[in-house]
């Protein structure tokens, strides 16, 4: 099955982790990494790969950050340029997690690409359709 870490900027992780679980149930292998203020990349380096060695044998790891280009991302970078069961998305978000606890059980390549289009998909902008007047009669 494959692990999850999430990691980003302060709590965020741990906050989004939670509310998935009220949705989704608990999850196991599920990571939450936060990044706060006395912290450096070599904290986060060192804190994935403290994960990673908790892994199954022969099991992936995708890791879901926040930004794109900030820490937690260009720390997870070097996992992943290192080892290809290691994936790395970035823009991390409640309906991307969902949807990737229930495609756990498929291909890191498969289920990177699939998180990414649910997260893309969760972005939509609320729109008030008028009624043409000739609707009403």
């Amino acid at each position: 099955m494959l692990q999850i870490i999430v990691a980003t900027h302060g709590l965020m992780s741990q906050e989004v982790v939670n509310s998935s679980y009220m949705i989704f149930g608990q999850q196991e292998d599920v990571h939450a990494v936060t990044f706060v203020p006395g912290q450096g990349p070599a904290d986060l380096l060192a804190r994935y790969k403290e994960i990673l060695a908790e892994r199954a044998p022969g099991n992936e790891t995708l890791i879901l950050v926040d930004l794109f280009g900030g820490s937690p991302y260009n720390a997870a970078t070097q996992l992943a340029v290192e080892d290809e069961t290691v994936g790395l998305v970035a823009g991390v978000n409640l309906g991307m997690l969902i949807e990737l606890y229930g495609m756990r059980n498929n291909s890191l390549e498969a289920v990177t690409t699939q998180v990414v289009e649910a997260g893309k998909y969760g972005i939509v902008a609320f729109e008030l359709q008028e009624e043409e007047d000739d609707d009403l009669l």
